[in-house]
């Protein structure tokens, strides 16, 4: 991970690069077991934390189907003209996102599944027990970090913005155990998922109606939450979960890297601030959330996906792709500079009240926080 200054944008972008192989051991070593939905087929399979590729998948279909029906109205729209004939671009069809109940015919892996019968087809148990499961990451009230709503008496000011950049490999270290090699990737399905994301941006580029080819597709907004001390972006929010848990699997969209905060605060200065470093200081997103879950901020972060030049990545290891999240932090005003309630353990309050401080007296901070009061 490295970080750089964007001058143009006066933005601070930090690279992170990920390998898609990573099982959920790496990320949780400690943990044994994770908690799947009660009646899904779970076989010898794990799930890979860092992206869900379906979702991705699913929603770029999505946005690529809004995109040929735009195109089409237009061409529609559009008087024909003498010695002019139009043509409509053939539209993609949308991937099955993963909540749908399919019967596909697969293509020919390197190592093909044994489900597979003479004709090609898998049948319906085949493709559950192969589809990626995602543990139940909603366990408790204190894990979701949902949005503060601005009041009458609350309002939200900008105070900071950062970028996050995503790249993704299948890099392999063989003597670890924490890794897929290419065979089990094939048999859980990992392979097909990413040949049908690298189809999809293939056919995005080859489509594009215009010659200067559009590398830019906005995903949308993403979400945080809490799962096991790590941070997920959502590709929804968590309210509509509550009475519908068979949905998890589509809301957990990546693994979110573990940020550096922004000052270069010492030992001494946690002291001197009576700041305690505890686990809210273990990295900014972290610290971020929560403040955000006790109203104090709001953590707004938009995606795109930006489709790579062919001569910036090795095809042999490397997803032609790089994810671009981009993070606004913002203050609740006057929340921010009120003390917690004393309602909390002595150790919670101190943590809150030492993270609170360290937000406000950060460098990149004072500025703007002083253009508020």
């Amino acid at each position: 991970m490295y970080s750089i200054m964007d001058p143009e944008n006066n933005i601070r972008i930090i690279h992170h690069v990920e390998s898609l192989r990573r099982k959920a051991s790496y990320y949780w070593p400690d943990r044994l077991y994770h908690t799947f939905k009660s009646d899904a087929v779970y076989d010898d399979h794990d799930f890979r934390p860092a992206l869900n590729l379906r979702t991705l998948i699913s929603l770029l279909s999505q946005k690529e189907r809004i995109r040929g029906d735009e195109e089409d109205q237009a061409v529609d729209d559009e008087p024909a003209t003498s010695g002019r004939i139009l043509r409509k671009r053939k539209r993609l069809e949308p991937i099955p996102g993963p909540s749908k109940r399919i019967k596909r015919r697969v293509e020919a892996l390197e190592n093909p599944s044994d489900e597979q019968d003479e004709s090609g087809e898998i049948d319906e148990d085949v493709v559950q027990r192969s589809k990626q499961i995602y543990p139940s990451f909603w366990k408790s009230p204190a894990d979701v970090i949902n949005e503060a709503d601005q009041t009458e008496h609350t309002s939200f000011h900008p105070v900071y913005q950062f970028a996050l950049h995503l790249r993704y490999n299948t890099a392999v270290d063989p003597s670890s155990e924490h890794y897929v090699d290419d065979k089990t990737a094939a048999k859980w399905g990992w392979l097909e998922e990413e040949k049908r994301l690298c189809s999809l941006l293939h056919d995005h580029q080859k489509n594009a109606s215009l010659p200067s080819l559009p590398r830019d597709i906005n995903v949308g907004r993403i979400f945080t939450t809490r799962y096991h001390g790590r941070l997920l972006a959502l590709s929804g929010e968590l309210l509509d979960l509550v009475f519908c848990p068979e949905e998890y699997s589509e809301k957990w969209l990546l693994l979110l890297p573990d940020i550096p905060w922004p000052d270069s605060f010492a030992e001494d200065v946690f002291e001197e601030q009576n700041m305690l470093p505890s686990g809210m200081h273990r990295d900014f997103i972290t610290a971020c959330a929560v403040l955000q879950s006790r109203q104090r901020t709001k953590l707004e972060a938009s995606l795109q996906l930006h489709i790579l030049p062919e001569d910036t990545y090795d095809p042999t290891c490397d997803l032609p792709f790089e994810l671009r999240a981009r993070f606004t932090l913002s203050l609740a005003i006057p929340e921010i500079y009120y003390p917690f309630k004393n309602t909390l353990s002595q150790g919670s309050l101190s943590g809150l009240e030492g993270l609170q401080r360290r937000l406000l007296a950060s460098p990149i901070m004072l500025l703007k926080t002083k253009l508020v009061l």
